[in-house]
C-alpha cells in the first residue's frame, strides 16, 4: 500500500514490526499507539488482561490493518466524551478519547509497564 492519511508503514523504525504479520508490507504503523487503548475492554480488540490486572495487547493487530482505519475512527467519534454539536460535526475527538497519553500497546517498547 501507499502511504497516505489512513496508512504509514515504517520498516526503519527498531520495532517494526511490533506484532506477528505474515504481510509486513501491509503492516499499518499510523496508530502506533493504540488510539482505542483508552476504551479499556469497550476497544473491540483482541486484548486480554494479564494476572497483574494489566491490559495486554500483544495478540491484537486491529490498528495496524489498514482496512480498520474507518472503523476506528467510528469508534472514536461516537465514543468520544464532552463534544459541543460543532465539535461533533467536525468530527473532532479529544485526546483523552484518542488515547493519547495512554501507555504503548505493545510490551516491546521501553517503558511499558511488564504484562
Amino acid at each position: 500500500m501507499e502511504n497516505s492519511y489512513k496508512f504509514f508503514n515504517n520498516p526503519a523504525c527498531k520495532y517494526f514490526p511490533c506484532h506477528k504479520t505474515e504481510n509486513p508490507d501491509e503492516f499499518n504503523c499510523l496508530t502506533c499507539f493504540c488510539p482505542l487503548f483508552a476504551m479499556g475492554d469497550k476497544c473491540g480488540g483482541k486484548f486480554e488482561y494479564s494476572e497483574k490486572g494489566m491490559k495486554s495487547c500483544m495478540n491484537c493487530d486491529l490498528p495496524h490493518q489498514p482496512e480498520y482505519y474507518d472503523t476506528i475512527i467510528a469508534k472514536l467519534k461516537t465514543s468520544a466524551p464532552s463534544r459541543s454539536p460543532k465539535e461533533a460535526e467536525a468530527g473532532f475527538i479529544p485526546a483523552v478519547a484518542a488515547g493519547l497519553g495512554a501507555e504503548p500497546h505493545c510490551n516491546r517498547r521501553p517503558g511499558h509497564a511488564d504484562a
